[in-house]
């Protein structure tokens, strides 16, 4: 039986605290019962790269924090999930994007969607304002977190 695949999504592969957690993880996980492919936000080459190919991981790069393209980071998701339909868990690690790929996860099926912040503050930009605004649900609807800010009227 093939190794359960999970699409972990990151800003990239750098040398950066979530990232080392993450292949902490990955190197002591048996890897002939779960498999990590992982989608980053940047194109360009990232620090654990070489290691990830090694474990057997595979590795896809969208550029949307590059050059801001929501349109068609939204149309590569579609496309990218489309043709991975291994993919049953999507982990991801970048909490101001998953109300993009949350929801174009769920109506692609995957059925197991986690989202896993490891901030303590919001991005200063439009994706954080709109993260402080709005929630993705379990089920990968958007909800209304809250109005202006806390506290205020």
């Amino acid at each position: 039986m093939p190794p359960i695949r999970v699409l972990q999504v990151m800003p990239a592969m750098d040398a950066g605290g979530m990232e080392t957690f993450v292949m902490n993880v990955y190197r002591t996980i048996d890897r002939d019962k779960v498999q990590f492919d992982f989608l980053y936000h940047y194109d360009k080459p990232c620090f654990f790269d070489d290691e990830i190919c090694t474990l057997g991981g595979n590795i896809y790069k969208m550029t949307v924090r590059q050059d801001n393209n929501l349109p068609r980071y939204l149309r590569e998701l579609r496309e990218l999930f489309a043709a991975h339909p291994e993919w049953r868990i999507i982990h991801g690690h970048y909490s101001g994007f998953g109300m993009f790929y949350n929801p174009v996860a769920r109506r692609a099926g995957i059925p197991v969607r986690v989202g896993h912040s490891h901030n303590t503050a919001y991005e200063h930009n439009l994706v954080g304002q709109l993260e402080n605004t709005y929630i993705v649900d379990e089920k990968g609807n958007k909800r209304k977190l809250r109005g202006k800010g806390e506290g205020e009227a």
